[in-house]
């Protein structure tokens, strides 16, 4: 499809690249003038890492598993400057979201059903969201907690450090042993084996800033 016509004769035109992804879409009026025009960037594998209207602009990171890392709006224009990170489980589950203004939410999941969010404001405020299902796994119950008590709060987030500094030696170990962990690792080529030795570490790495996180706030809230 390259143009869609609507009743008023307003035109809306769309261009590719070479891998069939739409690379703009220009909204012309019924005077032929062009009015709008969204421009799609992506990298080589295809995956789009920036789009922007010329007035709102938003960019993407992926991790290897093509799955979104950050997002930032630095090319839009007259609006707060925000960045946003997010973090992935082993099944691909979104587990935090940070942004740079100081406020986070986590995300705790159980067979890929999502158990809970608690958010956090950039001074230690919080709330939580939980979510409740029925015997054949659908939504049956929903629970709003806001301001929460302070004093719950160091026993969860200690309990959270625990698991992530696990996470990090796990994945550190297997960096610095895939073999131990990958049954074909000999038989792969340098690339990849360099390849699962560098998402590793960057897992690695990612686990101990979210500890770090954490500990900063067990530490404010202290």
């Amino acid at each position: 499809m390259t143009r869609v016509v609507d009743h008023n004769s307003r035109k809306r035109d769309f261009n590719y690249n070479d891998l069939g992804l739409v690379t703009s879409k220009v909204w012309v009026d019924g005077f032929g003038n062009a009015v709008k025009t969204i421009v799609h960037v992506y990298d080589d594998a295809g995956r789009e890492t920036s789009i922007s209207d010329g007035v709102t602009g938003y960019n993407y990171q992926y991790d290897l598993a093509v799955r979104v890392t950050y997002t930032d709006n630095i090319d839009s224009v007259d609006m707060p400057q925000v960045q946003l990170r997010s973090y992935y489980d082993y099944e691909g589950n979104r587990v935090w979201l940070s942004d740079s203004q100081g406020g986070s939410v986590w995300y705790a999941w159980n067979n890929q059903r999502l158990q809970s969010m608690a958010l956090f404001t950039e001074n230690y405020k919080s709330a939580q969201v939980g979510f409740g299902y029925d015997s054949v796994g659908r939504l049956a119950s929903l629970m709003r907690t806001t301001n929460r008590d302070p004093g719950t709060t160091p026993a969860e987030i200690q309990s959270a450090i625990v698991s992530l500094k696990t996470k990090a030696v796990e994945h550190t170990s297997k960096a610095t042993n895939p073999a131990a962990y990958v049954a074909d690792w000999t038989t792969r080529n340098p690339q990849a084996q360099q390849g699962l030795i560098n998402y590793c570490l960057k897992e690695a790495q990612t686990y101990s800033e979210q500890t770090a996180i954490l500990q900063g706030l067990l530490g404010a809230g202290g």
